[in-house]
Parts: C-alpha cells; structure tokens; sequence
C-alpha cells in the first residue's frame, strides 16, 4: 500500500469516527433510558425506577419521556404515559454518567380523574408488566 493511499485511508477513518461521535452526542442515542417496576427500590406510590444514562460528553440539562407496560408476550400497552402528557425531568446528568430516580405509575398521572376502581386495576396489574420506556425530548 503506498503512503498516499494510506493517508487516505487513516483521513476516511477518522472522518468516520469524528461523525459517528457527533451523531452520538447529539441524537436520542446518546440518551438511553431503562424502566421496572420495584417498590423496595422505590415505594408503593411511586414504584417505577427509571434509570437514564447520558452517553453524551455534554451534560443532560432537561429531558422528558414516556413509559408504558405491556403483559409479558404481548404487544398492546395496558398502561402508559400519554404522548401528550410525557414524564419530565429537569435533573442535570453530568456527561457520561447516569441517574436513577422514583416514578408514579403512569396512569396514575391523572389519579384524581379516575373511578376508584380504575386506579386499583392499574395498582394491581403493575407488578406483573413489562416496563420500557423511550425519550420524547432532551435538551443539553
């Protein structure tokens, strides 16, 4: 291989690594977000454990998402935050590092709108969904 075409090939390699790590650092990659429900982690009325993980080099100033419960093997969501109503948080996530913190369930968002027999259903079928959850928006 002669010098030039190395060149070449060492300039292309670390153009590719230069725009792999901007779109990282400024797309929802960069954000990752993981969800379960726990209440000895957490508490009854707030059970979902959200961990969110800033793989960015800027800190995380605010971010918002939106989680939902699935039955395990199934594909239609029983519970969830609304794409209208996403969770937020304005907790600031240093760079390369992650924070964890507590969650109501999200149908329970709108508790007092709901008929009590409504709000036990989501209560009780919690501990048994499949909990993801997904970034709506994040600023840095």
């Amino acid at each position: 291989m002669s010098q030039r075409t190395k060149l070449i090939v060492i300039g292309l390699s670390v153009t590719l690594a230069i725009t792999t790590a901007f779109f990282v650092m400024t797309t929802e990659a960069s954000v990752g977000l993981k969800a379960r429900y726990d209440e000895e982690v957490c508490s009854a009325e707030y059970p979902l454990v959200v961990e969110v993980t800033n793989r960015s080099i800027f800190s995380l100033q605010s971010y918002s998402f939106n989680i939902v419960g699935k039955r395990p093997g199934y594909s239609t969501v029983v519970a969830g935050s609304s794409y209208s109503n996403p969770f937020s948080s304005d907790k600031i996530i240093p760079a390369l590092s992650s924070h964890t913190s507590c969650w109501i369930l999200p149908d329970l968002q709108r508790a007092q709108f709901m008929r009590p027999e409504d709000v036990e259903r989501v209560r009780s079928e919690g501990p048994s969904l499949e909990w993801t959850a997904r970034v709506d928006y994040f600023s840095r």
